[in-house]
């Protein structure tokens, strides 16, 4: 448990909160910020900083994807560090947003990707966040699968929120303090790198032999998921050790 006086929330999605490109923008949509701020309304500070911004848009149907420049970004994970030195907790958003992870359909408006890996300098970021040896909330909003590999091997604490609608923050907060236990499964399995794909749960790696220097096992295998408890899954038990194997054949039948 930490006690918390300050905490740094880090991230250009912290604030600007991505949904997907196949709904209207609602009137509010609550960003991680503003839940983390709710939460520590007469609690704790909460500061904000942008720590590095990957697109200079987000509209999903723009035709055009511009990053930005390594000097913009360059300045605000500076700023970034700084405001975390004086954090006792941060929670840190990454991933990507509508125009990284959309459809290609016209030679103008293109969404493929040569890399699942995270866009821009994000890892940069990290590094340096988890350098300072704070407790790190890492929180992924993306729409597609990513190559999260070094985040995997160093985060203290890694969410796969995908996109999480207008309710963004509110279900953040209630997962990162606990309200809510993330029980969540992964619906799908995580590549470490586009060399394994196609990647699926129920087939084996697309590899024949294996890859030089590399394992064909995920990242994340689909069913993956961590909680805030142990728990095993076996084979069914009765509470009333009594019940005679003819009871058990007649609920197996009644039992639509």
């Amino acid at each position: 448990r930490v006690e918390i006086d300050r905490m740094a929330v880090i991230g250009t999605h912290a604030r600007d909160t991505p949904i997907g490109g196949y709904s209207d923008i609602p009137r509010h949509v609550v960003s991680v910020l503003e839940g983390m701020q709710n939460e520590g309304r007469g609690k704790f500070e909460v500061d904000y900083a942008e720590g590095v911004r990957i697109t200079k848009s987000r509209v999903w149907a723009e035709d055009a994807v511009e990053l930005i420049d390594d000097v913009t970004n360059d300045r605000l994970r500076a700023e970034a560090i700084e405001t975390a030195k004086k954090a006792d907790v941060i929670v840190m958003v990454l991933g990507d947003n509508e125009q990284l992870s959309r459809e290609a359909w016209a030679d103008n408006h293109l969404g493929h990707r040569t890399s699942l890996d995270l866009v821009g300098p994000q890892n940069a970021l990290a590094q340096e966040i988890f350098a300072l040896g704070k407790p790190t909330v890492v929180i992924l909003l993306n729409g597609r699968p990513l190559s999260v590999n070094y985040l995997s091997e160093n985060a203290p604490a890694l969410i796969e929120g995908w996109y999480l609608g207008q309710e963004t923050g509110n279900a953040v907060a209630d997962v990162v303090f606990g309200r809510a236990n993330p029980g969540g499964k992964l619906p799908v399995t995580i590549a470490r790198n586009v060399g394994q794909l196609p990647v699926f749960y129920n087939h084996k790696p697309s590899a024949r032999r294996g890859y030089l220097f590399d394992t064909t096992k995920p990242l994340y295998p689909f069913g993956y998921g961590l909680s805030y408890t142990s728990f095993d899954i076996g084979a069914p038990r009765f509470a009333d050790a009594r019940i005679r194997k003819n009871e058990l054949a007649r609920i197996s039948v009644d039992v639509p």
